[in-house]
């Protein structure tokens, strides 16, 4: 039986929950997550939690902030000038904005105050900061794919 482990195949189904029971992501009701184990596509605390195990296998873990989406970063906290706003258009705490960076590049950001002549918005991942819990399940673990080249 194959195993989890750096190069192979790996599709999962998991719940992720914030530390105390609120989901925050699912693929129970929908495909499984496929991925390549080992290559840095998935946070390192999910491929740590899964590593060796085995097909149909299931298993509860935690994921530090460390290992997940990291700490929250207050550099990624900022104003936005409320001139920015049209007068009809002013966000409410919670709102989520698509903003353009200074070097064009288009990031999530969430409303976390408004004042008088600015928006403060957060730009971290939603679950920085946060221990994560998952629920998974192995679905399969196959060898990667040989590639014919005649």
């Amino acid at each position: 039986m194959s195993i989890v482990k750096k190069g192979k195949n790996v599709s999962v189904h998991y719940t992720g929950r914030e530390k105390g029971g609120k989901i925050f992501d699912s693929s129970r009701d929908k495909n499984p997550l496929s991925f390549v184990f080992g290559m840095s596509d998935i946070m390192p605390g999910f491929e740590s939690g899964i590593s060796g195990m085995k097909k149909g296998e299931t298993k509860k873990f935690e994921i530090s902030p460390e290992n997940g989406y990291g700490p929250v970063k207050e550099i990624l906290i900022g104003n936005v000038s409320i001139e920015r706003f049209e007068e009809s258009n002013i966000p409410s705490v919670g709102d989520q904005l698509q903003l353009v960076t200074n070097d064009e590049k288009i990031v999530s950001a969430k409303v976390v105050e408004i004042e008088s002549d600015f928006v403060k918005v957060d730009v971290n991942h939603p679950m920085a900061g946060k221990t994560l819990e998952f629920e998974v399940e192995i679905i399969d673990v196959t060898n990667p794919s040989k590639v014919d080249r005649s």
